[in-house]
């Protein structure tokens, strides 16, 4: 009896102590969290970059030069993706610009690196543009190229080439290392088969080029379903490349359901003094939607002015 006793009692302290074991030692990941957290108190050097995307590995680093951190506290704060207010509203005050060669190849690195948010690789983007990168252009159409990268982020980088034909028109004599006529054709070529985004932005900035082919898109594309999430834009388009031929086409809009289009419409109409659109104008009056409303108050002052002379692009 003493001895069953002793055995039962044994048995219960061996269960006792697996139990304790299951409970209390961490998981494989766990352990793997726990490493990853002692390396990056050891390891200053190591930057690990913020996952803000389903698609991002959990597992990411990326090195930044002990030199940049020690250098410039401010930028290290930026590089860093747990730094705190990395991306405030005062970054350009905070960082106006980058100089060195260290600093410069960087934040390069926070541009192409997939696994840092949207967020601060495009304000990467900006501070490169800032200081002046020589090479901007050549990453930002690599960039847009990859078809590897979330759409979103490649809008940025269609967005921001757009920027640089702007500036290529206003500078024409500058000195650049790419070429704004080749940057216009990859926009083109954005038109079609890529994701919304992508389009948006690439007609967007041919719009803004005023090439050639933003305004056959316009032209084309104003009751086509494939340009149906951007018809706004198109209208305004037309607008901005005064093709007033599109009056007739575009007055349905000024009662469109969607409240984009509808402001849109209005607001090319009115400038174009188009009396024919007077009721929609009044008709949006009444509107319960503010910036419809709105939009109508706009409308009928504008209607009201004297009108500019613009050259037409008849389509």
């Amino acid at each position: 009896m003493k001895k069953t006793h002793i055995f039962f009692t044994s048995a219960a302290l061996c269960a006792i102590g697996i139990t304790v074991c299951v409970v209390f030692w961490p998981t494989k990941k766990n352990r793997i969290d726990d490493g990853s957290e002692n390396k990056i108190q050891t390891t200053k050097s190591i930057v690990k970059a913020q996952i803000d995307t389903p698609e991002a590995s959990p597992i990411h680093v990326r090195l930044v030069p002990e030199s940049v951190r020690l250098a410039n506290l401010e930028l290290a704060n930026f590089l860093d993706p747990f730094g705190k207010g990395r991306c405030s509203a005062d970054l350009t005050k905070r960082i106006p610009s980058v100089n060195s060669k260290e600093e410069i190849q960087a934040v390069v690195a926070l541009l192409f690196d997939t696994q840092d948010g949207d967020t601060p690789r495009n304000e990467a983007i900006n501070l490169l543009r800032r200081s002046g990168y020589h090479d901007l252009e050549r990453d930002l159409v690599e960039v847009a190229r990859n078809q590897k990268e979330r759409p979103r982020f490649r809008a940025f980088a269609v967005q921001h080439l757009g920027i640089s034909l702007g500036q290529a028109e206003r500078e024409p004599q500058a000195p650049r290392t790419w070429n704004p006529l080749s940057v216009c054709d990859l926009l083109s070529e954005f038109l079609k088969n890529e994701p919304y985004e992508v389009q948006r932005e690439a007609l967007y900035a041919l719009i803004r080029a005023k090439d050639d082919r933003a305004s056959s898109i316009i032209a084309q594309g104003l009751n086509s379903p494939q340009w149906e999430g951007s018809r706004d834009l198109l209208i305004r388009g037309a607008l901005e490349l005064n093709m007033d031929s599109k009056i007739a086409e575009i007055r349905p809009f000024a009662y469109s359901e969607d409240v984009n289009v509808r402001v849109a419409a209005l607001n090319a109409l009115a400038q174009w003094k188009d009396e024919a659109s007077r009721p929609a104008m009044e008709e949006a009056l009444t509107s319960k939607v503010a910036r419809i409303k709105n939009a109508g108050e706009v409308a009928l002052f504008q209607l009201s002015q004297p009108q500019e002379k613009k050259s037409s692009i008849k389509q």
